[in-house]
């Protein structure tokens, strides 16, 4: 199944991720790693794929998913 996800820009980012999307104005960021799911919430909202290592993230502007598909149909709906 194929699916559109209407976006601007696609920025892959393997370090300094706060910097580089606060300056490239983006609206989200998607992460799994427990200590920049952290810093990356007090500064814009964030997708966290679920994992064992990063399952007590709870904080504001954090949107937690469990698989790709349950985040692609969140937007077909």
């Amino acid at each position: 199944m194929r699916m559109e996800i209407d976006y601007g820009k696609l920025i892959f980012i393997p370090e300094n991720k706060i910097n580089i999307s606060l300056e490239n104005n983006l609206d989200i960021t998607i992460e799994d790693k427990h200590y920049k799911i952290n810093k990356i919430s007090t500064k814009m909202p964030i997708i966290c794929f679920h994992a064992w290592y990063n399952k007590n993230c709870d904080w504001n502007n954090i949107i937690r998913y469990y698989s790709c598909m349950t985040y692609i149909q969140s937007q077909i709906i």
